[in-house]
């Protein structure tokens, strides 16, 4: 069943309170991933204000796909449904999208082309925010989908997931380029049959001695340093996206450069 979150209502320009369901997400997340200090600020970056023009252009149930191309921006994050995938390393993505939603408003309340997805609206740009039901390694079957329904143009595709080729807490940003070691990002290329769209990396580490790697992306962190440095890096993901949908690459590319320095 899908998790329908609500965040409460502001008027334009003014700021929206946290729902307790938003609050219980938060911390959920503050339990894997931060400590209660950062609990704390997680509910002050979720009271944000409201876009103006947030909810006139989300489509009504029933009605057909968008017919303006590359319109719409299609933020995809990659993980693993279930509860016993929640909050894990291999969930970066799933986290990161379910923040960028509670921080515009933008509930996950459909199911669509494979995925859990909800529409709003970032910086002014309409987007469409998707968490693959497929599982990891089939994340391509539900992307392709995706792309087909909102008849976006691959550069208005953005994916961010999980790196183990990165440290622990560093973002990575590319404009396109390869899947690297990473399945659910092959079988996006592979299916969609290029790789010039953009993505966002969250480096979760090597393992460590004695782990297996599939042991070690399915873990949660263990020390409260650590997570600190993880929650950090998830919140600034998310502004990340939020960047590259509002200014472009080279802006995405700076924040992400001043969030490793």
């Amino acid at each position: 069943k899908l998790k329908q979150i609500v965040v409460g209502v502001a008027v334009a320009g003014e700021q929206a309170p946290p729902s307790t369901q938003a609050v219980d997400f938060f911390d959920s997340l503050n339990r894997c991933i931060c400590d209660d200090l950062y609990a704390e600020i997680a509910r002050q970056r979720l009271t944000i204000p409201r876009p103006a023009c947030y909810n006139e252009t989300m489509r009504r149930p029933g009605e057909r796909a968008r017919k303006e191309v590359g319109s719409m921006y299609i933020v995809v994050g990659l993980g693993n449904p279930g509860r016993k995938y929640e909050h894990t390393r291999h969930n970066v993505g799933f986290d990161v999208v379910e923040i960028l939603s509670q921080k515009y408003d933008i509930s996950l309340n459909r199911l669509r082309c494979k995925a859990a997805v909800g529409e709003g609206t970032i910086r002014g740009e309409r987007v469409a925010l998707a968490q693959p039901q497929t599982f990891m390694n089939l994340s391509g079957e539900s992307v392709v989908q995706l792309l087909n329904w909102y008849k976006a143009e691959p550069d208005h595709l953005i994916v961010v997931y999980d790196d183990v080729d990165l440290p622990e807490g560093k973002l990575r940003f590319r404009p396109s380029g390869s899947a690297g070691t990473h399945n659910g990002m092959r079988n996006i290329i592979y299916l969609v049959g290029r790789e010039d769209f953009p993505r966002v990396r969250v480096g979760i580490g090597r393992p460590e001695p004695g782990w297996d790697m599939k042991d070690w992306v399915l873990a949660t962190y263990r020390t409260p340093e650590l997570r600190k440095v993880m929650f950090d890096a998830y919140m600034n993901a998310a502004d990340a996206i939020a960047t590259l949908i509002g200014e472009g690459v080279d802006a995405a590319r700076q924040f992400v450069a001043k969030c490793n320095s």
